[in-house]
């Protein structure tokens, strides 16, 4: 970025710069078109990026895709979601969950949210998935009851594996990596954003599963 004071330079280094700007603004690669009527952009005589095989700025490098942002959501309503998720629970109906061994499942909805029925065991989703980015909403029983891990506590296994914890933590101290959005048991959140229960919004978890060299062969949606 070529910053405002930079106009304070000679005429002949402003020459420079504008002479720079007409090469690469110019080049007759960034002019021509590219399929399905789209402008040509970018170029292919550029050196490759290490390790990769895109090229610097390269014309063939797919886009990424045009994405609505999600809202939050708030007592009164839930939030939207961005449009390339993949909605599980839009506050009407418990249709992409199920109980155990594939029966219907047996918690209930009430004023939009999922609501866990005593005795009624854990719910799971019919669709599967791979290593996702998830979003995460939960409101703590109101008014608040017992302490540490004994106070609204539940979780969301991911893989059958890891547990993201569900707990009200406003002012109620636990172990760090228990506390609401960890890992439970590995990886504490990064901060603790719970708020009171009738604050008027409920607590959001955002978790994106951790990758590594054992865990490559976890598949990837799409």
């Amino acid at each position: 970025m070529i910053r405002s004071r930079t106009l304070l330079a000679a005429p002949a280094a402003l020459a420079a710069i504008a002479a720079l700007a007409l090469n690469a603004c110019g080049r007759p690669a960034a002019q021509r078109e590219q399929g399905q009527g789209r402008p040509k952009v970018g170029y292919s005589d550029t050196p490759f990026l290490p390790g990769g095989k895109w090229r610097v700025h390269d014309s063939e490098r797919p886009l990424p895709e045009v994405v609505r942002p999600g809202t939050a959501g708030t007592q009164e309503a839930h939030g939207r979601a961005p449009s390339d998720a993949v909605v599980l629970f839009d506050g009407s109906d418990l249709s992409k969950w199920q109980g155990a061994g594939g029966k219907p499942a047996p918690w209930k909805v009430e004023d939009g949210a999922m609501v866990i029925a005593p005795k009624a065991g854990d719910l799971t989703t019919k669709d599967e998935f791979g290593d996702c980015q998830l979003h995460l909403e939960s409101a703590a029983p109101d008014p608040p009851t017992g302490r540490d891990q004994g106070r609204g506590n539940s979780g969301l296994m991911m893989f059958g594996r890891y547990e993201i914890q569900i707990l009200d933590c406003h002012e109620n101290p636990t172990y760090a990596d228990g506390h609401a959005g960890a890992v439970y048991g590995q990886y504490p959140p990064l901060v603790n954003a719970s708020r009171p229960p009738a604050s008027g919004r409920p607590s959001t978890s955002c978790s994106t599963p951790r990758r590594s060299r054992a865990a490559r062969s976890i598949p990837r949606p799409g």
